[in-house]
């Protein structure tokens, strides 16, 4: 990655701003890559100024990505108490996604381990007719049918992760 083209480069374990730099933080799919996530929440709570919001996305069921740099997934309860740890009022934790959204990101997978270039020749001749035919219906025919039948899963406990809006309180006394 080239990072020549930013303003500023840190840690998300130790900001390079003043407390109460900021209105809004905006952190997508960043926190399951931080060693600390209770202490990168801190850290976005203390560059938010009073009143500000926090929007972050984190996963819970998608696969190990930036590898070794993967180490968390997270639920809508943990979520929940590292806002509330670092001392922001939780607004909203919405599931991105529920069971057939989840199952449909699955089997759009399924082909790269089903029908992956190591093999030889022969089997991909072989196997060419299948392999079509799945990923037209994965890719296809599946994802519009998964996207009406997640509007039936109420729960969300199977999602692909949460979306969090919290906020820090206009006065830090009760800040932790």
């Amino acid at each position: 990655m080239d990072f020549a083209q930013l303003d500023r480069l840190g840690s998300l374990l130790r900001l390079p701003f003043r407390d109460g730099s900021f209105g809004a933080v905006l952190s997508l799919n960043v926190l399951e890559h931080v060693t600390e996530p209770r202490a990168a929440m801190q850290e976005m709570a203390r560059v938010l100024e009073p009143g500000g919001t926090l929007h972050l996305m984190a996963p819970q069921s998608v696969r190990v990505h930036y590898a070794p740099y993967d180490f968390y997934r997270f639920t809508e309860y943990g979520l929940r108490y590292l806002a509330e740890q670092a001392g922001l009022d939780v607004e909203e934790v919405a599931a991105e996604g529920g069971y057939w959204l989840l199952l449909g990101h699955q089997l759009s997978r399924a082909t790269g381990y089903l029908f992956s270039n190591w093999r030889p020749f022969w089997l991909k001749v072989l196997f060419w007719p299948l392999e079509g035919l799945m990923k037209i219906s994965v890719s296809v025919l599946f994802p519009p049918l998964a996207l009406a039948l997640d509007r039936l899963d109420r729960k969300r406990t199977h999602t692909l992760g949460h979306a969090l809006r919290a906020r820090k309180p206009e006065t830090t006394a009760g800040a932790r």
